[in-house]
């Protein structure tokens, strides 16, 4: 018990019968951490929060002690769209995610950066004026933008530390935009982390050009496929290509305890996640 104290360490939950059952769902299994989204992810079209899913999702936090939440965006998602229809409905929605957001008292917002046919400077440049619009578009907000590194698959950009630099870096509310690491994703992109050296030349890169201060969130997720391979599959911790030894390295790591952490791994059954959290618990040291 001692070690879980200790970690932000959970997973994505369905929030299937209402969005405060994400709550329930996760302490169930021990989660401090979790992430949910807060419609369907493959669709468009958003009902409003209600007063009484506030209340609820309020009274499950209080109930399971799960302060630390995020949602992750709608993956249709893509402010680096070539066609206007898609960027048009990418603007309204992630506004509209923002202001749930602040609505349910969620701090972190995990958005895929997007990606284009045209030049990666453009579509860089495109994505960062819509984050600004988007972000001046919401008073008062309270809630992170955190881009979350890409694998490089297809024309999606934010697959390296300089590109997702650059896009926060030309948003005008560089306050409300961090980071989101994930395992899988970071392993494909080409950033090798499974040894103790690899480990230590990645984080230190990542804190020389993005700043570990703006790192808020960690997807754990073992990779089907290669170092660099650019392909977005993501395995169960343990039965992927990066191996235990770079889990232990980021389980033992102090400076990312108070990060929350949650798995995405393909089987997303509660007992799933049990496991698979357990063998995460079991690569933390004592000392």
């Amino acid at each position: 018990m001692k070690k879980k104290n200790t970690q932000l360490l959970g997973a994505h939950m369905s929030i299937a019968g209402g969005i405060e059952n994400a709550y329930g769902r996760g302490a169930s299994i021990g989660c401090t951490a979790i992430q949910f989204f807060t419609h369907s992810n493959r669709q468009w079209a958003m009902k409003e929060i209600s007063d009484s899913t506030i209340r609820a999702v309020q009274e499950a936090q209080n109930k399971t002690g799960i302060t630390h939440a995020m949602v992750h965006a709608s993956y249709l998602i893509n402010l680096g769209s070539d066609t206007a229809a898609t960027v048009k409905h990418s603007l309204i929605t992630l506004k509209k995610e923002i202001e749930q957001c602040n609505a349910l008292g969620i701090n972190y917002l995990v958005l895929h950066p997007g990606g284009g046919k045209s030049d990666p400077q453009k579509v860089m440049q495109q994505i960062s004026a819509g984050l600004t619009e988007v972000l001046q578009g919401v008073p008062h907000n309270k809630t992170m933008i955190l881009l979350e590194i890409m694998a490089g698959q297809g024309s999606h950009v934010g697959s390296t530390f300089e590109e997702l630099a650059y896009l926060r870096s030309n948003v005008h509310e560089k306050k409300n935009i961090g980071f989101c690491i994930d395992t899988c994703h970071l392993w494909a992109a080409g950033y090798d982390f499974s040894t103790e050296k690899g480990y230590k030349k990645v984080f230190e890169e990542f804190d020389t050009i993005l700043g570990i201060s703006h790192l808020k969130a960690i997807h754990l997720n073992d990779s089907k496929q290669k170092l660099g391979s650019h392909v977005d599959r993501h395995a169960e911790i343990g039965e992927g290509t990066i191996g235990l030894e770079a889990f232990r390295l980021l389980m033992n790591d102090k400076q990312l305890y108070s990060i929350p952490k949650v798995l995405e791994t393909p089987k997303d059954e509660l007992e799933d996640y049990a496991r698979n959290m357990h063998l995460l618990y079991s690569l933390v040291s004592d000392n």
